[in-house]
């Protein structure tokens, strides 16, 4: 996907990629240090879904209990 991208430069680094069905997919990344701050996709039909991100800290110690799944029994 990466490689078959675009990028565009503008208040962000846009890497934008257009798919088989005329759908559209942006993702925003900082300029300034390169951290990811989401994307857009766009349909073939012209309907947008933003994802936006805001990353609170970096390289810390996640505790797995976060991720579990619990279970049906």
């Amino acid at each position: 996907m990466i490689r078959d991208s675009n990028v565009e430069l503008n208040k962000n680094i846009d890497l934008v990629h257009l798919g088989a069905n005329g759908e559209k997919i942006t993702v925003f990344f900082n300029k300034k240090n390169y951290e990811l701050l989401g994307w857009k996709v766009e349909d073939q039909f012209r309907n947008e879904i933003y994802f936006s991100l805001k990353i609170q800290m970096m390289n810390t110690e996640i505790d797995n209990k976060i991720f579990k799944i619990p279970s049906n029994n």
